[in-house]
């Protein structure tokens, strides 16, 4: 399997315009069992049997982007991002140049890993305001104690999704970060996924995520403070992030900052 797959069936199941808590759902197993994928590549589909198995992947690096700018990349919100993403700024030296957070193809995660990378950059107050059906709506806070003054943008786009929406959307609702990039994919409902006793998945929408200033991101996703252009090189988004954050800087140099 490699990049520009299409996979279109798993386990006799059509998910060539499924979501991906669906496939995910009926990709996931216990180790050492198998599952059946159909996979597309060009005009020629692949029957191929995989066994499953438990692995860890890097969902956290960070870089220098230029000069004293730190870009931390997540790239999806798995099991202890949000400690990560702290230990990673806590330990990497020189922020004078603000931080971009790269949230560009992130399709979202775990929630309350969403919450605790927020929580990197708030102190305290709303994070999201999780709507279900038929009961109370329940808002996530954010912890106190987050870095609120280092200056922050924030880099999307069309595949920047879900739980990676809701952080974008609440930096931004707070005032905290500067969005710069692409309209991000809308998805603001949430799905749980139940597997059915001939081994396929039902999908129901079971409720929606809204931002601080009480806006659904379903179908509308996060609009960018600064747009990029759709089609233009990843590195036209970085170059308008570093921008940004020189004039933030020299702002904040200009009122006094150190």
């Amino acid at each position: 399997v490699v990049t520009g797959d299409v996979l279109v069936n798993v386990n006799g199941t059509d998910v060539s315009t499924a979501e991906v808590p669906l496939v995910a759902a009926l990709l996931r197993g216990r180790d050492d069992s198998t599952v059946r994928l159909d996979v597309r590549r060009g005009s020629a589909t692949r029957h191929l049997t995989l066994t499953r198995a438990t692995f860890l992947t890097a969902d956290v690096t960070v870089e220098r982007l230029h000069g004293d700018i730190t870009r931390v990349v997540v790239a999806a919100f798995t099991r202890g991002v949000g400690r990560d993403v702290a230990e990673v700024l806590d330990t990497t030296t020189g922020h004078v140049g603000g931080v971009v957070l790269d949230l560009r193809d992130n399709p979202g995660g775990l929630l309350d890993e969403a919450v605790a990378v927020a929580s990197v950059f708030l102190d305290g107050g709303p994070v999201v305001s999780y709507e279900r059906r038929g009961r109370d709506a329940q808002t996530l806070d954010a912890f106190a104690g987050g870095d609120t003054t280092t200056p922050l943008v924030v880099l999307v786009n069309p595949s920047t999704a879900s739980a990676a929406e809701v952080v974008a959307a609440a930096l931004q609702d707070r005032n905290r970060a500067v969005v710069v990039g692409t309209r991000t994919y809308g998805k603001g409902s949430v799905q749980e996924p139940s597997r059915l006793s001939d081994g396929s998945a039902l999908e129901l929408t079971v409720g929606r995520y809204v931002t601080p200033s009480g806006r659904s991101l379903e179908g509308v996703g996060v609009e960018p403070d600064v747009v990029v252009p759709p089609g233009e090189a990843p590195e036209t988004a970085e170059e308008r992030a570093i921008d940004v954050l020189t004039g933030l800087v020299a702002a904040l140099d200009g009122a006094g900052r150190g």
